[in-house]
């Protein structure tokens, strides 16, 4: 399960057991769903905020019997150490992608970054590769979105309308 799930699920026994009910997964001020928004009327802060009010919750599902204290305790460290997971995975995205790029190119990627920098495009960059290229980044993207449904994070229709127009977009800013 992934962690957003756990912890929409935990948010949900957290507002049942303290008798929230249906509004603690109503969208907050900010459009958050959740951990990190209103939840029945208790505001509690996720990762940046200090988690106080997440604190209390999980103290009261511990003292409920809900959950254990092994398991507050693996949820709140869960939380500390989200944001550096996230920041760990966009890196390897982000380096991975670069990786396709000069891959396709045969370019290094400092070289591509330095020509971009100077005003280049991708297209002229690749030369006689542009359209390998376009190829790679469409299915780099295609994939991307199928994992997404994979992971429940989109629909089906909503893969469907991103997948939409694809190649032209990514044709686009290549060039």
């Amino acid at each position: 399960m992934k962690k957003s799930i756990k912890l929409t699920a935990l948010a949900a026994v957290a507002a049942l057991t303290l008798g929230a009910g249906p509004s603690a997964m109503a969208d907050d001020d900010r459009g958050r769903k959740g951990p990190g928004g209103h939840m029945g009327g208790m505001h509690f802060e996720g990762p940046r905020g200090g988690g106080a009010g997440l604190e209390a919750v999980l103290a009261e599902l511990v003292k409920a019997g809900t959950i254990t204290q092994a398991q507050s305790d693996a949820i709140s460290k869960a939380i500390i150490n989200a944001p550096a997971a996230a920041k760990a995975a966009a890196e390897a995205r982000k380096a991975a992608h670069e990786k396709l790029i000069s891959d396709t190119v045969g370019v290094a990627w400092a070289d591509i970054e330095t020509r971009l920098k100077a005003g280049e495009t991708l297209a002229a960059i690749a030369g006689d590769k542009k359209d390998a290229l376009i190829a790679a980044l469409v299915k780099e993207a295609s994939d991307r979105i199928t994992a997404d449904v994979a992971a429940g994070r989109l629909t089906e229709a909503q893969a469907t309308e991103r997948k939409t127009g694809l190649a032209e977009r990514i044709t686009a800013e290549v060039s």
